[in-house]
Formats: structure tokens, sequence, C-alpha cells
């Protein structure tokens, strides 16, 4: 009987010699053949890659439709960013923000200060004015919004800032 002192070494080394072998093994594709040890994914010599197929509703992520504040609590301040500055057909700004979500936490409200060099606009978050009880779990979903911020002018030159987060 073989000591085990000579045998766990000899173990060891047959399957780091079996893991060694198989290194430069070529790959196989899903077919069965074999890819010729090209590195998976890649586009055969020469060629240039096919374009990746369109996902499903090829016309992408739905755009958000824009709306106004909900009535409800104003709870937190939300950040945003600018969509757009055009202001047809009324003088308006279109900002976007995330929110988890009606009735517990949504685009509550709007503030506007406007000056004659900078517009700075607020947005709030909180529970709709027809929420029930928003404890416990909730579904930890953003939303996307886009909201209208009417103005008194239209924006022109004036710098467009954001008010005040948290």
């Amino acid at each position: 009987m073989p000591s085990r002192r000579r045998f766990l070494p000899t173990v060891a080394l047959l399957a780091a010699g079996a893991l060694l072998a198989g290194c430069g093994a070529p790959a196989s594709t899903p077919g069965g053949t074999s890819g010729g040890g090209s590195v998976p994914g890649a586009p055969p010599s020469g060629g240039v890659p096919a374009p990746l197929p369109e996902p499903p509703g090829a016309s992408g992520i739905p755009e958000p439709t824009v709306t106004d504040p909900e009535e409800g609590r104003r709870e937190r301040r939300i950040p945003w960013r600018l969509v757009s500055a055009a202001g047809t057909p009324a003088p308006s700004l279109v900002v976007e923000t995330a929110a988890g979500g009606a009735p517990c936490d949504t685009v509550t409200g709007l503030d506007v200060a406007e000056t004659a060099t900078s517009i700075t606009v607020t947005l709030w978050a909180g529970r709709t004015a027809a929420a029930g009880s928003c404890d416990g779990p909730q579904v930890a979903m953003a939303r996307l919004y886009r909201i209208r911020v009417p103005l008194s002018a239209p924006a022109g030159t004036r710098a467009i800032l954001p008010g005040p987060v948290g």
C-alpha cells in the first residue's frame, strides 16, 4: 500500500496536468465544430462583426409624456435635468426627474423663481392626495417623469438653475 505522503502529491500533480492540458484546446461552437482557436464572439479574421439584432419594440424606450405635478404632499425636493426650453405653445420648460411612482412617491409640486437673468426650478416629490397608507414595503422601481414648467416669459438667454434638493 503506497504511503499517504506520496499519494496526495501524485493526485495533485495529475489534476494540475489535466487542467493545463485543457487550456490549449480550441473552443467549440454550439454546433460542435471547432472554432480554430479564435476568441469567442470575435469576427472571422478580416471580417466585420454582424450588427446586433434590434430588441423587441425596436423603437427603443418609450418617451414619458409631459405632465403637470399631481396634487399631494411636498415631502422632499428632488433633482431634475432640462429636456427642453423651447416653450411651445406658451413660455415653458420641460424637465425630467425620477420618482418611485404613484401613489406613494410621485412629483407633487413645482416652484419657479424667475428674474431677469435666471430661472430657478424646484421639484417636489411625495404622496399623492389619494394615497392611503404607504407604510411597509413599496415597489423599488423608479419612474421617469417629464414635467411642464410654466414661465411668465420665454427663457431666452436666462440661466436655468436647480433649486435646493433634499
